[in-house]
């Protein structure tokens, strides 16, 4: 895809909304395809503060202060935080996340293990909280951060519980098939595709998908000349993940690789430490 189709793409007043709706509270990070070499711009040009991304009206600044480098993919943290003067405070929640990797071109198995994921969250209590998006090479899906209560993410680390959660979920979903790698990439700065942004190497789109739907998904539908799109993927009941949460951190855990040593340093640090080394499920970094 040509940098001025790139531009048009986003442009678009959907893709902007859509791309501030699930960004709002987060750090993003933006994939550059410049000539020179492929990069992951994640601090503003002028100030080194985290990018971020509040409005629709952001999405196109910043591609505009970035044009020089060829912006092509937005990616935002799991994780949303209280900000101050442009630098984040402390984590205050964050979504227990999963990253289906194709290891083959077969889309098909990767629909198999999103439906087997989907099943076992709604067994487990979550049935109406599922983000589900298809970031053109693979699938993501999420717990909304909303249904896991303000309670819950004030007692313990939101890092905790995203982390205890998903490998509470991923221990219970391991016949997934030889065409697919799922795994806890849960850390302190991990981000994610955004909604109806360009992947960062096909030209594809990432769309969400209505969970009731999955089966029925078709790779065409991230075609960014007429893409189709869940607009309701951020619907959530308030609390319904909550025992699942409590479960996963009782039998799981703390995320484990923290030192508790240090356990209070500014999570600022430690975000704009991280933030150069970690990247999204499928990035590489």
């Amino acid at each position: 895809m040509r940098p001025e189709d790139c531009r048009r793409h986003y442009e678009n007043p959907l893709v902007m909304q859509e791309i501030a709706r699930y960004s709002r509270g987060r750090a993003v990070a933006v994939h550059c395809v410049a000539a020179s070499r492929d990069m992951v711009v994640r601090y503003e040009p002028s100030s080194r503060k985290p990018l971020r991304i509040e409005n629709p009206e952001d999405v196109l600044r910043i591609f505009s202060e970035l044009e020089a480098r060829s912006p092509r993919t937005f990616y935002a943290t799991i994780h949303r935080y209280a900000w101050s003067d442009g630098e984040p405070l402390k984590r205050l929640s964050s979504m227990p996340s999963w990253d289906i990797d194709l290891l083959a071109d077969r889309p098909e198995a990767g629909v198999r293990a999103a439906e087997q994921i989907l099943s076992t969250l709604e067994k487990l209590g979550v049935a109406s909280s599922t983000i589900v998006k298809w970031s053109g090479g693979g699938f993501h899906i999420h717990i909304h951060d909303g249904a896991i209560s303000t309670e819950i993410f004030t007692r313990h680390d939101p890092l905790d519980v995203a982390y205890a959660v998903t490998e509470y979920v991923s221990a219970r979903c391991r016949d997934l098939g030889p065409d697919v790698r799922l795994e806890n990439k849960v850390d302190p700065a991990r981000v994610f595709t955004c909604p109806l942004s360009l992947h960062r190497s096909l030209d594809r789109v990432c769309v969400c998908i209505d969970p009731e739907e999955v089966g029925d998904f078709d790779v065409g539908w991230s075609d960014p000349a007429g893409f189709r799109h869940f607009m309701d993927w951020d619907r959530f009941v308030s609390g319904e993940a909550d025992e699942l949460a409590l479960r996963a951190l009782s039998e799981v855990g703390a995320y484990p690789v923290r030192r508790r040593r240090r356990v209070h340093r500014p999570v600022d640090e430690v975000v704009n430490r991280l933030l150069r080394r970690l990247g999204e499920g499928d990035l590489p970094v």
